[in-house]
């Protein structure tokens, strides 16, 4: 009996993570629809800000999600791949979201002044986000190259830093965002009601997409333990 029951139990927990992914999905894609129709028809953006709304929402709330869940076992697009395969599509979406984000990055600067732009929350936020994607794409490239590397830095360690700053360069992005869309000019174009559940659906996804990476921290913290003794 007690077999059969952590049977059952085990079958749910699969059954959950594939409905929660699916759900994450679906929510990356509302909120980059909420944003991106805020962007496109409000004609009172300048053209540089709108862009950089566009390559930011995209670069972290698609590319960068998508890249981190590339290894989750109940992605729906990924889990029928080889792990090496894996490794490659996460490896491109990774260098793609890195490059959305720095392009968009590199517009908000030029759009506004650096020493006003990085008073705000918004725009600390978003500077440590994209100092950690830049660290993170660096790390994850060394990661991909981890086993010519054995000789030198164990790979363990190289995943572990790369998981880290993953981890914290989601979580800058997507705070940035809702930083962003629960500003009085969003508001004002969108409502208190959309902005709030493009919140809500930042949150859902951020949240569902970080239970693998910290996973897999913890996993690498209790291999560095064994290693150590």
């Amino acid at each position: 009996m007690e077999v059969e029951t952590y049977n059952v139990q085990n079958d749910l927990k699969v059954r959950l993570s594939y409905v929660l992914n699916t759900l994450v999905h679906m929510a990356a894609a509302i909120v980059i629809y909420i944003v991106w129709k805020f962007a496109i028809v409000n004609d009172s953006i300048d053209k540089k800000l709108q862009l950089h709304i566009i390559f930011s929402v995209t670069g972290y709330q698609f590319l960068i999600i998508e890249a981190i869940l590339s290894f989750a076992p109940s992605n729906s697009w990924s889990f029928i791949m080889h792990h090496k395969h894996r490794k490659v599509v996460h490896l491109i979406l990774q260098v793609l979201g890195a490059i959305f984000v720095i392009v968009g990055f590199s517009l908000a600067v030029a759009a506004k002044s650096p020493k006003l732009h990085f008073r705000s929350g918004h725009g600390i936020c978003g500077l440590i986000g994209f100092i950690f994607t830049l660290i993170c794409l660096v790390n994850g490239t060394l990661t991909f190259l981890a086993p010519k590397l054995r000789d030198k830095i164990r790979p363990t360690t190289i995943k572990f830093g790369h998981a880290v700053c993953g981890c914290i360069a989601v979580s800058m992005g997507l705070i940035t965002l809702c930083i962003a869309i629960n500003t009085s000019w969003f508001i004002n174009s969108n409502g208190k009601g959309v902005s709030g559940i493009a919140t809500a659906l930042v949150v859902l996804s951020l949240a569902f997409t970080l239970l693998y990476p910290a996973k897999s921290i913890q996993g690498f913290l209790a291999n560095m333990r064994t290693t150590e003794l």
